[in-house]
């Protein structure tokens, strides 16, 4: 890992899915936008039958804009407030 990157990484053991179909929704989609948007990497890696891994791996600096006061602010089990 880059020492100026903090990874994210989700696994879940469900079904997986294909990641690069489009499933008629905005989830991955929006993960690639909110991604972009930080700077940062997404991975995506799912296989029929045998779960989902995330990874994203995110600057330690944001950039400007994904920095200003009026972003919601996320806690662990916590709603944006």
């Amino acid at each position: 890992m880059h020492e100026d990157r903090a990874l994210l990484e989700i696994i879940d053991d469900g079904v997986g899915f294909d990641p690069k179909a489009r499933h008629g929704g905005y989830g991955v989609l929006g993960m690639e936008e909110r991604v972009a948007a930080l700077d940062a990497t997404l991975e995506i890696v799912s296989r029929a039958s045998s779960g989902t891994t995330v990874r994203v791996r995110l600057p330690m600096r944001l950039p400007k804009s994904a920095t200003t006061d009026d972003a919601p602010v996320m806690t662990a089990g916590a709603a944006a407030v």
